[in-house]
């Protein structure tokens, strides 16, 4: 499971540890956190590096108690280190929040699955939509219509 650092800190809630638990032949789950300079602290004020410490702190903890899984930390750019720590563990797939709102996640994200992808590593997004289904939602069906709206 890759922790983004956007809104994915959690243990309670995320689909993708969820579904990497429950990976079928899966020996344990490996989660990573890669700090990375542009992503995560450019422009961001002290308040805000300090909560990401904070969360980092408590979700190393809870995922030790909970899952007694590790979680590993790295700095530098994303696409370049995960595929080879991926291929170093023999991961077999890698869980990553559906794409942030934040123009600068979403790309992180989008060159990280990528470069998973193409080392072999088979990448898995998931939602963290309230309803991932909703039609509104991306990769539902349909753009909501005047049906789905309130009167």
């Amino acid at each position: 499971v890759w922790y983004t650092g956007g809104s994915d800190l959690r243990v309670d809630d995320h689909e993708g540890l969820r579904l990497a638990s429950q990976r079928e032949g899966s020996s344990g789950v490996l989660c990573a956190f890669v700090l990375d300079e542009k992503a995560h602290l450019a422009a961001a004020p002290t308040t805000s590096i300090l909560a990401l410490h904070s969360a980092l702190t408590s979700l190393e903890r809870q995922l030790k108690q909970r899952y007694n899984a590790t979680l590993l930390f790295a700095s530098g750019e994303a696409a370049d280190l995960l595929p080879g720590l991926a291929r170093a563990a023999s991961v077999q797939a890698c869980y990553i929040v559906s794409e942030d709102p934040c123009a600068t996640m979403r790309q992180m994200q989008c060159k990280t699955a990528d470069a998973l992808a193409g080392a072999g590593i088979e990448v898995q997004r998931w939602s963290q939509a309230l309803r991932p289904t909703a039609p509104w939602e991306a990769g539902a069906a349909s753009a909501p219509t005047e049906s789905h709206l309130i009167k």
